[in-house]
């Protein structure tokens, strides 16, 4: 699978502003075949407020997807700014500096895992980060995209809506569309489809 074509698979939602942001690994390789690429990208979906973060970890190296309209709504709303102050993340500073701290987090990450709190800024409701954190994932009503505690029919939603983009994007890119093409032109057409 061509690399453009992992990035729709896994990135979709955030491309077309209907997530706030996806997270994926890449190799070593793979990443200085394609960096120039996301440079590229980059320039052209900074107008749609939407960015491709590389994060080198100890072993990887991680894209961190975004749309920042919708990541700022979303790590700014009250009970996540509550959330985020108890994981010492600099709330008073800005939603810019919040995101930083989270890729300083994933960068320094070791073999523990994601900080937890990563689920609030990839969308997924405040009630289902926390109960991760707290029961370590198990005793969750359903189990997805992510490990839903609260609201399931939301969240099943959600992720089909989410499942939806991806394959319609993936779909376009196979009749010949180009990644930023998708990503900035086609979010009607697929959200029609969806609903």
């Amino acid at each position: 699978m061509s690399f453009d074509k992992v990035v729709l698979k896994f990135a979709s939602p955030a491309l077309c502003g209907i997530k706030p942001s996806c997270l994926f690994s890449m190799t070593e390789d793979t990443f200085f075949q394609v960096f120039p690429r996301i440079r590229k990208w980059n320039q052209s979906l900074s107008a749609f407020g939407r960015k491709l973060v590389v994060l080198k970890t100890l072993c990887t190296y991680l894209i961190f997807v975004y749309d920042q309209n919708l990541l700022e709504k979303t790590v700014c709303e009250f009970n996540a700014i509550s959330y985020l102050k108890e994981k010492n993340y600099p709330v008073n500073k800005g939603s810019e500096k919040i995101l930083h701290e989270l890729f300083r987090r994933l960068c320094e990450n070791k073999s523990s895992g994601f900080p937890h709190e990563v689920g609030l800024f990839l969308g997924y409701p405040l009630e289902d980060v926390k109960c991760f954190e707290r029961f370590g994932g198990r005793g969750s009503k359903y189990t997805g995209s992510w490990a839903v505690y609260g609201d399931v029919e939301s969240a099943c939603r959600k992720m089909k809506e989410y499942r939806k983009c991806s394959d319609e994007c993936c779909a376009l890119y196979d009749k010949g569309l180009n990644v930023v093409d998708i990503s900035t032109n086609y979010k009607a057409n697929i959200m029609k489809e969806v609903c």
